[in-house]
């Protein structure tokens, strides 16, 4: 992440917190430049789960709740695209 106020100078994606989580998780990221961005949660087999983040972002930080209340226990894949750029993160859901 970046420090208050300032531009991010590429694409970031922070470790969940709590990683495991139970029900919900915030997780973290950051763009450098505007555009669409898409943050995917997937499941072990690389099927889409939820889909917290599909927007337009302005350069900067960012975070979003991910709420995880339908799914089972298991290992995650978070993945953040901005453009080319792509950064993959694994979250853990405990029940």
């Amino acid at each position: 992440m970046t420090s208050e106020g300032s531009i991010p100078t590429s694409i970031a994606l922070s470790q969940n917190y709590p990683n495991p989580f139970n029900g919900q998780t915030v997780v973290g990221f950051q763009v450098s430049e505007s555009g669409p961005v898409s943050l995917c949660v997937y499941d072990v087999v690389g099927r889409p789960v939820a889909v917290p983040v599909d927007e337009r972002k302005e350069p900067g930080t960012d975070a979003v709740t991910f709420d995880a209340a339908r799914l089972p226990s298991g290992v995650y894949l978070a993945r953040l695209k901005r453009g080319d750029a792509v950064r993959v993160r694994t979250v853990v859901l405990l029940r």
